[in-house]
């Protein structure tokens, strides 16, 4: 099992090479292989031709040690409530 922290440096990592903010991003990981990312531009995390989710898609299986799928979802900002109720869940809250 991945510790939340592993997640949020892997995720920091991301977004610093993506050029996007890391406070923008939120997660839920269910089941320790299903990621689910919420970010105002999911473009960006995609990287032209898939370059950077490839890339933290593997850093993440290999802290995992098994396949990893990743859900990218755009959170508009401001939220409507049901991605204000998604957003508190993936949050833990």
């Amino acid at each position: 099992m991945i510790g939340k922290y592993a997640i949020d440096e892997i995720l920091c990592k991301w977004c610093a090479e993506a050029g996007t903010d890391h406070h923008l991003v939120y997660y839920n990981l269910k089941k320790g292989d299903e990621l689910t990312i919420y970010h105002p531009f999911p473009g960006f995390l995609i990287g032209k031709a898939g370059v950077y989710i490839d890339k933290y898609k593997q850093e993440l299986e290999k802290e995992l040690n098994k396949k990893v799928k990743i859900n990218l979802i755009e959170a508009s900002v401001p939220m409507s409530s049901e991605e204000w109720d998604k957003y508190f869940k993936a949050r833990g809250f």
